[in-house]
């Protein structure tokens, strides 16, 4: 069975730090709380090719997500860096760094955040997915996610789905699944599509394709 679906984050908002007068004080985290697991995931990824990767994000719990600033001291220097106009951060810190872990401010009142991990799986963004590939690296994904422990392995409960999200430039996508050139299951979809490979008829075709291009693949 497939189905569109739309991705659930899991919230980590009492990563941020309590004080007093909170509303008029910018956020303020360790930097391994932001990026959580992530020491753990450097060092799988430095004895195998991973197949996922972590994505970090943080938003206004209200409002629309946008750019946020957030920076920390080290060893002297400051280190600046941003999210996305989604929330979304594309810095990632060292082992060094990481072991370090120097507060990081974010240039938004701390009781007005939250924060979201999801996983990405690690696989070119295309129009079209040879399905056997896809599922051998959407398995391989599941099981380093369930190794690495805490909150990675609660957001890989399943190692047979995964969801292609869609961004505002394709508001509606249609996508195809075939076997032996017969479309076999198929339909049109609102900012993402999840795939379900239980079935067996849909993990043994041969391929998928989309309208347009995945933002992203996740577990």
């Amino acid at each position: 069975m497939l189905k569109k679906a739309t991705v659930s984050v899991l919230c980590l908002a009492a990563c941020l730090t309590a004080s007093a007068k909170a509303e008029e004080k910018n956020a303020s985290l360790p930097l391994a709380k932001l990026f959580h697991k992530y020491d753990t995931y450097l060092k799988m990824a430095s004895k195998e090719e991973p197949a996922f990767k972590p994505l970090y994000r943080v938003f206004p719990r209200e409002g629309e997500a946008g750019v946020l600033e957030m920076s920390f001291t080290h060893n002297g220097k400051s280190v600046t860096f941003s999210t996305d106009e989604k929330g979304y951060i594309d810095y990632r810190p060292s082992q060094e760094l990481l072991e370090a872990n120097p507060v990081v401010t974010v240039d938004r009142p701390q009781n007005s955040m939250s924060l979201a991990l999801t996983l990405g799986v690690l696989e070119p963004a295309s129009t079209s997915y040879d399905m056997r590939a896809l599922h051998d690296k959407v398995h391989t994904a599941w099981g380093q996610a369930k190794g690495l422990g805490g909150f990675m392995s609660i957001l890989a409960p399943k190692h047979s789905n995964i969801t292609a999200n869609f961004g505002e430039s394709c508001p509606t996508v249609t996508w195809s699944i075939k076997a032996q050139g017969k479309q076999i299951a198929g339909g049109s979809a609102t900012g993402s599509v999840l795939i379900e490979f239980k079935d067996k008829v849909i993990r043994k075709a041969d391929t998928l394709t989309f309208s347009c291009t995945p933002e992203q693949l996740m577990l």
